[in-house]
């Protein structure tokens, strides 16, 4: 029932006429979902109006289209010529490409780097989130207290020689509760 002003041929009911979106306001409203019907109401008659006048003809078929996957996406019949297109569409470009696009804006977009991009990541190194000791990087101890500073960090073991020891490393001072031999895990 989303877009019942939008034009037929970009996937929408293509009727103008607001009377229809009243009845059909009115009905959720006896349902109860009023919350439902407000995100419908903000997009029939606020962001479709807009994007009717504004877009490009490319944009609205874009926009027709991605509503047509969105529809399908529930169909586990569809999924396998979803997979496809998608698979298609990010091997238009490559990470860093993409990553380019989301630049300098506030989308919610980072690239997945590998570890060693990670550490050299300018946002990363900026808050010290990774450091490195005698040559490992690894995460940096957290939360990060301003008044409460973490105490000299190390590299990693590489393999725990006694489980009492590694316990010891974690408990708190004084603990004389600790197991004194390795456990076989299943």
């Amino acid at each position: 029932m989303l877009g019942l002003g939008v034009p037929e041929e970009f996937g929408g009911g293509g009727e103008p006429d607001y009377r229809y979106r009243f009845v059909f306001a009115e009905e959720i409203a006896r349902t109860g979902f009023t919350s439902f019907g407000v995100g419908i109401g903000l997009q029939d008659d606020i962001v479709i109006p807009y994007f009717l006048d504004l877009a490009t003809p490319e944009q609205k078929e874009r926009w027709a289209d991605a509503e047509v996957v969105a529809a399908a996406q529930d169909d586990p019949r569809t999924w396998p010529a979803l997979r496809a297109r998608l698979s298609d569409t990010f091997a238009t470009r490559t990470r860093d490409e993409r990553a380019e696009v989301f630049d300098g804006s506030d989308a919610c977009v980072t690239p997945v780097l590998s570890f060693a991009e990670a550490a050299a990541h300018p946002h990363l190194t900026a808050r010290g989130t990774l450091v490195e000791a005698d040559g490992v990087v690894q995460a940096a101890p957290a939360p990060r207290f301003s008044r409460t500073r973490a105490a000299g960090i190390r590299p990693p073991r590489s393999m725990p020689d006694d489980v009492a020891d590694v316990l010891a490393d974690w408990a708190p001072t004084g603990a004389t509760d600790l197991p004194t031999e390795r456990q076989e895990t299943r």
